[in-house]
């Protein structure tokens, strides 16, 4: 389910490297290596929320959501977010411009008719050019972790106000540090940074 099938797909796969190579040539040329593991990362957790919001429907419409349940909800939704904010900072790494929009889009996809989850809003407009001085430190954060994991920790100043609002808004940050983080990271930096 959603995340499992995130790790499993990748996990024991000797010549990973190669395997993302032709899986994103084909699909997205365009799209950097860290941009496209984070959006497979989101795309997986977009699966298991999915998964999990169809497993509580079928237990009826009184069902009370256990903790279990409710777990696996925000694990998944979790990743979405991560692997949505890690594709578009991949990007604006290389642009100096962080795409709002283009990040609610991606994420409002993701979470689609989800009960428990709410689209997000920005004007259309609010594509962020990123201070010089931001745009170099996420470039060398780029060159010294191309997973972009230390966004989470070290270096969240650098997210916009919008992407760390949404952060706090949906839950808390040290629940996607200690559980959500490590996860994408044990894929991400088989791929990355070998």
């Amino acid at each position: 389910m959603g995340l499992e099938n995130f790790i499993n797909r990748y996990k024991n796969v000797p010549d990973l490297r190669q395997v993302i190579s032709l899986e994103k040539e084909r699909e997205f040329p365009e799209m950097s290596y860290a941009g496209y593991i984070a959006m497979r990362f989101a795309e997986s957790g977009a699966e298991g929320l999915r998964e999990t919001e169809k497993e509580i429907s079928s237990k009826g419409p009184r069902y009370n959501i256990n903790p279990s349940d409710r777990n696996k909800l925000a694990f998944n939704y979790s990743a979405v977010v991560v692997g949505t904010i890690l594709e578009f900072m991949a990007d604006a790494a290389n642009t100096g411009l962080y795409d709002n929009p283009g990040y609610v889009g991606a994420h409002n996809t993701r979470i689609k008719e989800s009960r428990y989850y709410y689209p997000l809003y920005c004007d259309p407009r609010d594509t962020q050019v990123i201070k010089n001085e931001y745009w170099e430190q996420l470039r060398r954060l780029a060159d010294e972790d191309p997973t972009l994991s230390a966004i989470f920790t070290r270096d969240y100043h650098l997210m916009t106000d919008f992407i760390q609002w949404h952060i706090e808004q949906v839950g808390n940050p040290e629940y996607i540090r200690g559980t959500t983080l490590p996860v994408y990271y044990s894929v991400a930096s088989r791929l990355l940074t070998s």
